[in-house]
């Protein structure tokens, strides 16, 4: 079986082993606190990335959707998952080994690219957030 994706800077990513997972709506991909053993290429169906504060309060930071990498930042610092991934529908993910990930990375320049840009979307929902926190009434009262 190979990945099919044409995701750019991700095409040669095929050539790793992965296992193909299916998941349900509401099923959990990962868990924010889990260690990182692999990261996720979302083939098809929508996953919802959310973040839990300290108070245990659940936020929504964005959807991933077909070609969409997660748990990058994770298995880049060798850190637990920052964050939770949930279907919200039928989908079907690329399980890739950290290790073998990060040795795709090393032999196709190509694909530090695609991660900065994945990384760079991570920020940018976290910043949002953020914001969204800093701006809540309940945070100024």
């Amino acid at each position: 079986m190979r990945i099919a994706t044409s995701t750019a800077g991700f095409e040669h990513i095929a050539d790793l082993p992965f296992g193909e997972r299916r998941f349900s709506p509401n099923e959990a991909i990962f868990r924010q606190g889990q260690p990182c053993d692999a990261v996720y290429l979302v083939h098809s169906g929508a996953v919802e990335l959310a973040f839990r504060d300290d108070l245990g309060t659940r936020h929504s930071l964005r959807t991933a959707v077909a070609g969409d990498l997660l748990g990058l930042p994770a298995a880049i610092s060798s850190h637990p998952y920052s964050k939770e991934a949930v279907a919200l529908e039928p989908a079907v993910l690329y399980r890739i080994e950290v290790s073998s990930f990060l040795a795709f990375m090393e032999t196709h320049p190509e694909s530090r690219m695609r991660a900065l840009s994945c990384l760079t979307e991570d920020t940018v929902a976290m910043q949002a957030l953020r914001r969204r926190l800093l701006e809540s009434p309940a945070i100024n009262a």
